[in-house]
């Protein structure tokens, strides 16, 4: 969904990823956002990603880095500059907002607004026993971990600037 101000034209755009566990949500969860950011001068843009358990997260990290493409190729029309997005999630879509920016799926992003979530480090967070909730239905091959981390990747590349609310 693509909330523009009337007259926008080469706006800044935010790209929202959504939260809800892995497994719930959508990209109608948007609150105040869109109404806030297009007062400030920005585009809003909320994607969906598929949920578990149909699929993997790493297929939504997936998801998330198609949408980004997508985004990034069409949103001039829609009075954005696809040179300057930056992509924020909340929760899980922190997660994978963190695990796809800090990996180099997110090509060309201008900044990563992460909010919410303790899946930084998962091979930390799930070894000092925090197999709680969630946590432990989704990430419960330890094989993964590593993979899914978004701490995995930092300093492997330059990465945008973070901005990080916990």
């Amino acid at each position: 969904d693509i909330y523009a101000p009337d007259i926008a034209r080469d706006l800044p755009v935010v790209m929202f990823v959504h939260g809800g566990g892995w497994d719930k949500g959508n990209r109608k969860y948007v609150q105040n956002k869109p109404d806030y950011l297009n007062g400030k001068g920005y585009v809003f843009v909320s994607i969906d990603y598929r949920l578990l358990p149909q699929t993997q997260v790493a297929d939504q990290a997936k998801d998330v880095e198609a949408a980004f493409a997508y985004v990034r190729k069409n949103i001039a029309k829609h009075g954005g500059d696809p040179r300057r997005i930056a992509v924020m999630g909340h929760s899980a879509g922190c997660h994978l907002t963190a695990l796809t920016g800090l990996r180099g799926g997110l090509p060309g992003v201008a900044a990563l607004v992460l909010s919410d979530v303790e899946s930084y480090d998962l091979v930390a967070f799930m070894q000092a026993g925090k197999r709680k909730n969630i946590y432990g239905d989704v990430f419960s091959d330890p094989a993964q971990w590593e993979s899914l981390s978004p701490t995995t990747y930092a300093g492997t590349r330059v990465h945008p600037p973070i901005f990080i609310a916990y």
